[in-house]
């Protein structure tokens, strides 16, 4: 394999990323086009407060590594829940239950996976073997799944997922909103990814393009210009680990997708009449107008004003 760059994070990443992406194969552009326009997104109604920013990037215990594996789907999914819910949640168990052959995750299987089978705690399914190390055959093996391993996933299962609209603002809010977001993104050797501001694969640039999926959970522009904080799961590069991406890297975004657990309210028989369970997501979207899929978005207080007027007017 020739290798451009001679620094050894980006050989290591041209070896992960490189040949098989991290979904098995380089994404078409009529792909591209369908995640792009076709899919309804969350977007931003009002601006975003960029001087006050948002940063959730220190809720995390560990920056993760990948080594050479694929498995970049399980660690930024990690990276997102742990900001959510303040657990380690392991990468491995994760990937291991959607990788593709060659390796990598499309992002549909994976997205199925967490809301069916859910994943386990980091103390449960390490993610790194005895020495620290991780390969890929060991993020794909699955001999622990034992039955009290996949009840312990199941009580981690039912997240959902918002699609957001792929400019500054939407994704600022929905980390905001969110906590984190992930992001699906484009990138080539040769762009400064050992640096904390990784550049964008423009077309001069003759490396191959490779895909790869990050935690984005910060917003702000402490130093005069917006950017966006997304946690890296390749060891200490960038800033320990951190590093920023700002608008002219948009282009080369694939999806931005927000998660969150609804809270399933059980059905109210009232007599003879009967209110349906509704589904309330974790949070009010009071920033975002959202297109969820196959949820019913409503606000706590229309649910209870809904409820009063059930109870206490149509008698």
């Amino acid at each position: 394999m020739q290798v451009l760059c001679l620094t050894p994070i980006v050989i290591n990443m041209n070896l992960v990323e490189g040949i098989h992406y991290h979904n098995g194969r380089k994404p078409s552009s009529i792909k591209r086009w369908i995640v792009k326009q076709i899919i309804p997104r969350a977007s931003a109604q009002v601006p975003f407060d960029w001087n006050k920013g948002v940063d959730n990037t220190t809720k995390v215990s560990k920056i993760k590594n990948q080594f050479q594996s694929y498995s970049c789907w399980g660690q930024h999914i990690a990276y997102i829940l742990e900001i959510i819910t303040g657990k380690e949640f392991s990468a491995k168990s994760f990937y291991s239950r959607c990788f593709a052959s060659g390796g990598g995750v499309e992002e549909s299987v994976g997205q199925t996976s967490l809301n069916t089978s859910g994943g386990n705690f980091e103390a449960s399914v390490p993610s790194y073997k005895p020495d620290g190390s991780v390969d890929e055959s060991f993020m794909e093996d699955t001999s622990y799944l034992t039955k009290e391993i996949v009840d312990e996933a199941l009580t981690n299962a039912g997240w959902k997922k918002v699609d957001i609209s792929i400019d500054m603002d939407s994704i600022a809010h929905a980390i905001d909103e969110y906590f984190a977001v992930g992001i699906e993104l484009e990138g080539k050797n040769g762009c400064n990814w050992l640096s904390a501001n990784p550049l964008p694969p423009v077309s001069s640039n003759p490396n191959e393009s490779w895909y790869h999926y990050m935690c984005f959970a910060g917003a702000g522009q402490p130093l005069g210009y917006q950017r966006l904080k997304a946690l890296q799961s390749w060891g200490e590069v960038g800033e320990h680990g951190i590093q920023y991406f700002q608008s002219n890297y948009l282009p080369y975004f694939l999806s931005v997708t927000g998660y969150y657990k609804p809270i399933i309210i059980p059905p109210v028989v009232l007599e003879t009449k009967t209110i349906p369970p509704l589904e309330v997501p974790l949070q009010s979207t009071s920033t975002l107008s959202i297109t969820h899929n196959s949820s019913l978005c409503v606000s706590f207080w229309t649910f209870v004003l809904e409820l009063y007027i059930v109870l206490f007017v149509k008698k």
